[in-house]
């Protein structure tokens, strides 16, 4: 059993301030507010009628580069939906880059038989109306995102599960098989034996608990466009308040939050663009930086380093870049890769383009992940002497002029020429493109290019390099056609214990070094930059938009 052991952080408030703190609760969302699309109101004036009182008199603000479009997990598809609803809803448990899980909503998880798994909701844990989260919330929300009606985007997680397709939708009218054991107690069925771990981490980023009570009488059909999510209920440290389009969200901390009351009153996300995050930051405005794809620019890292009233960390998460080299070229045989690879110095671009903030990758794991196989740093390291002399081996024309393609991103292109001048280096002829990321994707998919550089979010598990593998998918960027590679990834998926699955990455990251499809370069480092007006401040999770804010600190 996975006893996680839960832990609150209970903060500590003052009596003055508890003799002026005051309880609003409210039902199920408001039925005079109009349904619109299902989204949170986005009018200026427009505020929730729940109202929440924190553990101080404090407003934290935290700024990102784009918002989201809309409240509902259901229908929610990127990163800027997610920082919205994980202030309102919590996650199952809290995954850590070292692959560690951690109790959140949940205390604890077990395997019941190999193929059940079982899951414990904290006892504490209520919604912010007051009710009980129970099991039922669990079952109905994989009712809901497996319905057919509904089409949520994250219904993928589904496909584990007894009574799904293989894209994670119910085979009959909610045939989805978790069930409730008893209030604070739910069971997930799988189709096969499964490494519980690898559900874990990809179930923990996609689902979130919505409150069952809320959307009795209401088909799946008519869910998405519910006035619930004008007003919704959560379960998170944070309760909605307001909304300006395109420009902040207002939220209150809800003093009821059994991980403990937050450190502040008012929780505030400001729309912010990139060039302005320093100069917030600076003058007050900004409390805290987003980090993920709302990083503080390298270009401002030093000067945000300088200031007195900033905190400066950079920590290292798992999306990293890559090349991708086009296996239908019969020139570019494995020693051609391998040499190619040598001549790049991937610690270079970091010093150059990150402030040496980004850890050179060997493998699409980053060196913190438990899969990492340590014996890939040994294989074709930077020597651009010993990669001339093996290209000269490898019998390469050297009239021969490689094309290589690159993203025109401003920020990327010093990377693509870096490496341009790597190869250029050890005697080969270098044609560079440069191209928006729409172009990239379909000349590398449609094979039109020697080499091009990738970027990828990467995940936890280490089964987030399927994708590059899949024979004929849209994300197999290499170009491969030899099952075999698509026959390992899918092997490590399935494999059903830690051991047997770390044994296949092991050997898929040496057969990498060994065939060279993809030549990872480094990853990415976020750059976050905080007010010391807020300490315990944990950045190492905000790569997966973890924040924990019921154990930030503020000083008022």
């Amino acid at each position: 059993m996975k006893n996680l052991g839960m832990k609150k952080s209970m903060k500590r408030v003052g009596a003055l301030a508890m003799t002026f703190m005051l309880l609003f609760t409210a039902g199920c969302g408001s039925s005079e507010q109009p349904s619109g699309s299902g989204d949170a109101s986005t009018e200026k004036e427009e505020t929730g009628s729940q109202t929440g009182a924190g553990g101080g008199n404090s407003t934290v603000t935290m700024a990102i580069i784009s918002g989201g479009d809309t409240f509902n997990p259901l229908a929610a598809d990127t990163n800027g939906d997610d920082y919205m609803q994980l202030l309102i809803w919590d996650r199952p448990f809290i995954t850590k880059l070292d692959g560690s899980i951690e109790p959140h909503l949940c205390d604890k998880y077990e395997m019941v038989d190999g193929k059940t798994m079982r899951m414990y909701i904290n006892g504490d844990a209520n919604w912010t109306d007051g009710e009980p989260v129970t099991a039922e919330d669990f079952v109905w929300t994989a009712q809901a995102m497996s319905n057919k009606t509904i089409s949520a985007p994250r219904s993928f997680i589904m496909k584990y599960l007894e009574g799904t397709d293989d894209s994670g939708i119910e085979t009959a009218d909610q045939s989805v098989k978790v069930t409730a054991v008893d209030e604070k107690t739910v069971d997930f069925y799988f189709k096969e034996e499964i490494d519980p771990e690898m559900f874990i981490q990809m179930f923990n980023l996609n689902f979130l608990a919505l409150p069952s009570h809320c959307f009795e009488g209401v088909a799946f059909a008519d869910v998405n466009a519910s006035d619930f999510w004008q007003n919704p209920i959560g379960n998170g440290p944070c309760i909605y308040k307001s909304m300006v389009q395109d420009e902040r969200i207002e939220f209150t901390a809800n003093k009821d939050y059994y991980m403990g009351t937050p450190d502040f009153e008012n929780f505030v996300i400001r729309i912010v663009p990139a060039e302005n995050l320093l100069a917030g930051l600076m003058n007050g405005e900004i409390d805290i930086v987003a980090g993920g794809s709302n990083n503080l620019p390298t270009a401002d890292w030093e000067l945000a380093q300088a200031q007195e009233n900033l905190v400066c960390e950079a920590a290292v998460g798992p999306g990293y870049y890559n090349l991708c080299i086009n296996q239908q070229r019969d020139y570019l045989t494995p020693e051609v890769c391998q040499a190619m690879e040598m001549a790049i110095d991937k610690q270079a671009i970091s010093d150059a383009i990150f402030a040496g903030q980004a850890e050179v990758a060997n493998s699409w794991l980053p060196k913190a992940s438990k899969y990492y196989n340590s014996a890939v740093e040994s294989m074709n390291q930077y020597d651009p002497e010993a990669a001339k002399k093996l290209l000269e081996e490898s019998g390469w024309d050297f009239d021969r002029e490689l094309h290589l393609l690159g993203n025109s991103n401003a920020q990327r292109i010093p990377i693509i020429e870096m490496i341009q001048q790597n190869l250029e280096d050890i005697g080969m002829k270098v044609n560079l493109e440069t191209a928006d990321t729409a172009t990239c994707v379909s000349k590398l998919s449609g094979g039109e290019v020697d080499v091009g550089i990738m970027g990828t979010a990467g995940t936890l598990d280490p089964d987030n390099a399927a994708i590059n593998f899949t024979v004929g998918g849209p994300f197999c960027f290499a170009n491969i056609t030899d099952q075999t590679w698509n026959d390992a990834v899918n092997a490590g998926a399935a494999a059903p214990t830690f051991e047997e699955r770390k044994a296949i990455y092991d050997d898929l990251q040496v057969r990498i070094k060994e065939e060279v499809p993809y030549i990872y370069l480094y990853f990415s480092p976020e750059f976050v930059a905080y007010n010391k007006r807020l300490s315990n401040v944990d950045v190492t999770d905000f790569f997966q938009l973890q924040y924990s804010v019921w154990e930030w600190e503020v000083e008022d």
